[in-house]
């Protein structure tokens, strides 16, 4: 069992993953506005943090740098269903800190091999 932080402004998405993740006996919090991302790290530890990178009050790229900043020791995971020419979101991310990267849409069976992947290395 592994307290997970999901961050993604998009509330079903949210919903879901915390349905999902919760049958497997994880503990999972969920944010819908990242702007609270440091409220929530002052009352609860996580192991592993599931972030969205566009989003609109600010950007997951920025909730990583903050998390590797403030909580090293959380393992993330950055998500993205855009792609911007030249950039890639994804390769940004991994560049400020995440452990693995996931493309949206996700299934069901994807979440659960890259949150299995990601608790175990």
């Amino acid at each position: 069992m592994a307290a997970i932080l999901v961050i993604d402004d998009d509330v079903p998405v949210c919903n879901s993953f915390k349905a999902l993740l919760s049958e497997y006996d994880h503990d999972v919090e969920i944010l819908s506005d990242p702007t609270e991302t440091p409220n929530i790290l002052k009352k609860a530890s996580f192991d592993l943090a599931i972030i969205d990178i566009y989003m609109p009050k600010t950007d997951g790229l920025e909730t990583i740098r903050l998390l590797r900043e403030t909580h090293p020791e959380i393992t993330i995971i950055a998500m993205s269903g855009k792609k911007r020419e030249p950039f890639n979101p994804l390769s940004a991310a991994e560049a400020y800190g995440a452990k693995l990267t996931i493309s949206k849409p996700i299934s069901a069976k994807q979440l659960l091999e890259v949150v299995d992947q990601a608790l175990l290395s």
